[in-house]
């Protein structure tokens, strides 16, 4: 678990985000040392535990809320099928023009390119799908090639 703060409109338990990485206006903040020192690019985070502190971002002009966050695997949603944790899939869209289901944008923009290849980590949830289609909320690491 590491401290970090997050904007203030974006906290709450269970929120996950993805670190893009420090930015030039970063660099010289006083809370650059709480705020993305203890993150590590294009990893992904979830808050566990909100804290009373609150400061201001001037680099961005926002209010930020002190946070505990763990690192955490990105969701995917895939097909269903007979998967484990340790299983490798490879990814692929779902297609969907459903644009009012909770579930459009991770179906149609997955956190994974099509094609990678990814190991399941956990399994989370079966999807309730409007248009009856059988899906699996999962958290996977993707695997590296090496040549």
């Amino acid at each position: 678990m590491v401290r970090t703060l997050v904007p203030k409109n974006l906290v709450k338990i269970g929120f996950e985000f993805k670190f893009a990485g420090e930015q030039e206006a970063c660099k010289k903040c006083k809370l650059r040392g709480i705020c993305v020192e203890n993150l590590k690019p294009d990893r992904y985070y979830k808050i566990i535990e909100i804290k009373d502190s609150i400061h201001e971002c001037k680099a961005f002009d926002m209010e930020m809320r002190e946070v505990e966050v763990e690192e955490v695997d990105p969701l995917l949603i895939i097909e269903a099928s007979d998967i484990k944790v340790k299983d490798t899939i490879k990814v692929e869209k779902i297609k969907c023009n459903n644009e009012k289901c909770n579930y459009y944008y991770m179906c149609n923009y997955p956190l994974f390119s099509e094609g990678d290849k990814v190991e399941v980590t956990a399994i989370e949830k079966d999807i309730i799908c409007p248009l009856n289609r059988r899906l699996i909320l999962i958290r996977g690491k993707r695997k590296r090639a090496f040549f």
